[in-house]
């Protein structure tokens, strides 16, 4: 799967590192740059994270991901250094 920003964009409340959407369908790890698996776990549906199952239910959203700016950077930064000149 590939990471799609603009799909996934909210952390998962204790670790920096796993992105979902809103409705809890995909789950992302940026670190190790894998998708995570939705498993069932006896009766619940759930993610696998540090040896630990996690069900849907009680994943919580920590933060928004800021939008990529490195294209507005790069704009900003052509602009600075035709004043400069």
């Amino acid at each position: 799967m590939n990471y799609n920003k603009n799909d996934l964009n909210l952390t998962v409340k204790g670790t920096d590192k796993i992105v979902t959407n809103k409705n809890k369908s995909e789950f992302y790890n940026i670190k190790t740059g894998r998708s995570i698996k939705v498993v069932r776990n006896c009766r619940s549906f759930g993610i696998w994270s540090r040896r630990k199952f996690i069900p849907l239910s009680r994943i919580e959203f920590q933060k928004q991901i800021d939008a990529d700016y490195s294209e507005e950077l790069r704009n900003v930064l052509d602009q600075l250094s035709r004043l400069s000149v």
